[in-house]
């Protein structure tokens, strides 16, 4: 294991002089209490919540409990564990881990694992008296997915067979943090009477930036109650499938973001070619200025000299034959530079589909070399292209 700054770990919120301060008592029963607590916890999984307890009755029974389920989440989180671990490899360099000192119990000092997923160095200095704050941008390149979806909680699996943690209790925090804390709010210190957990009800059913203080109210709680390890294996059943759906979630969605700015960059890549292999093709090329209307209109050639405006499928078009209304096509070169073209319209039947023709000779040049590819050799340099779009020829 690498070892890193100690901002690795730190939860997303508010600074510790900033969080609000509830009503009820820092060692209110929570879950109990019908106080301002109800609609910020919310109702559910109220019954599996109350019996969630960090206080083992048989504490050796409850160490072979740890070691043999944590066992089991290694061996089946193992190839996850491999995939991040190549992901981070590829994308940040061989500092794949973090290792910083946390307070366990009766406040001993260990050292977590985690999955680094912040700038290190200037995380450090960030959070050097405070947490890290929220959208701080210091994430790595994977790092705002893995902390979005607690993947990169898994290492700490480490720390429960080494004994430093339980599968179930409060949060470690580091011992900056607890000093900070442990002044702020009345019986903050209990936490450590427990050893820290990996989950918890405060890890699983509040956000990083929650109070402080209600999450002393939940610690405080499971810290008086006994270990019912059925609702623990129900606790981490419900946290393991919630982890695996927002993570196949982010990653599909993730995923598909990748694939939608490939084929943009494909298609990109394929125009580029077909401009060098086969001319210009005029639907991407070609805009229309309108008298009166401020903005350039996509247009789409057809066969025929037509054209097809979708943004306007009905132009003002003059009723006497002999009063044609005028407009510029405006043709963009492969390589920059564009030309332009006075064209009459009149309507063709359709609606937003017009006969154009060329309203000088210089214009139907235009047409026939750079909209339609009439001419051998079509156009190629750009800086022929950029002085005559300067001395406004065409």
């Amino acid at each position: 294991m690498t070892k890193m700054a100690d901002a690795e770990s730190l939860p997303l919120g508010q600074e510790p002089g900033n969080t609000p301060t509830p009503a009820e008592p820092a060692d209110a029963p929570v879950g109990i209490t019908t106080g301002r607590l109800g609609p910020v916890l919310g109702t559910g999984r109220r019954r599996l919540r109350r019996r969630i307890g960090f206080r083992p009755e048989y504490p050796r029974l409850y160490r072979a409990y740890n070691i043999v389920a944590a066992t089991l989440i290694l061996i089946t989180a193992l190839p996850t564990l491999a995939v991040i671990s190549l992901a981070l490899l590829a994308t940040q360099g061989r500092g794949i881990f973090y290792r910083g000192p946390r307070l366990g119990k009766d406040s001993r000092v260990f050292h977590i694992y985690k999955f680094r997923t912040l700038n290190t160095d200037v995380a450090t200095q960030v959070t050097r008296d405070r947490t890290l704050p929220r959208d701080s941008g210091l994430e790595t390149p994977l790092g705002k997915f893995l902390r979005d979806t607690r993947l990169d909680e898994l290492p700490q699996i480490l720390n429960v067979l080494r004994g430093d943690m339980n599968l179930c209790g409060p949060r470690p925090v580091r011992p900056e943090i607890a000093a900070i804390e442990s002044a702020r709010i009345p019986g903050y210190d209990a936490r450590f009477t427990v050893k820290p957990g990996l989950v918890g009800p405060s890890q699983a059913l509040m956000s990083h930036g929650t109070s402080k203080r209600i999450r002393a109210m939940f610690n405080n709680t499971a810290t008086r109650r006994p270990v019912s390890m059925p609702a623990e294996i129900g606790l981490l059943a419900a946290i393991g499938w919630a982890v695996a759906r927002r993570s196949t979630t982010e990653l599909y969605a993730r995923l598909v973001r990748l694939a939608r700015r490939l084929w943009r960059d494909v298609r990109a890549w394929g125009h580029r070619i077909a401009d060098l292999v086969l001319g210009v093709e005029p639907d991407r090329m070609v805009e229309l200025r309108l008298p009166g209307v401020p903005m350039l209109q996509k247009v789409r050639i057809h066969s025929g000299l037509v054209l097809e405006i979708p943004s306007l499928p009905d132009l003002p078009l003059p009723t006497a034959e002999n009063a044609p209304y005028t407009a510029t096509l405006v043709v963009k070169l492969p390589r920059g530079g564009v030309r332009r073209a006075r064209i009459t319209l009149r309507s063709q039947g359709l609606p937003g589909h017009y006969f154009y023709t060329a309203s000088s000779a210089a214009s139907e040049h235009v047409i026939e070399r750079y909209l339609l590819g009439l001419t051998v050799l079509g156009p190629t340099r750009r800086r022929e292209g950029d002085q005559r779009s300067r001395a406004g020829l065409g």
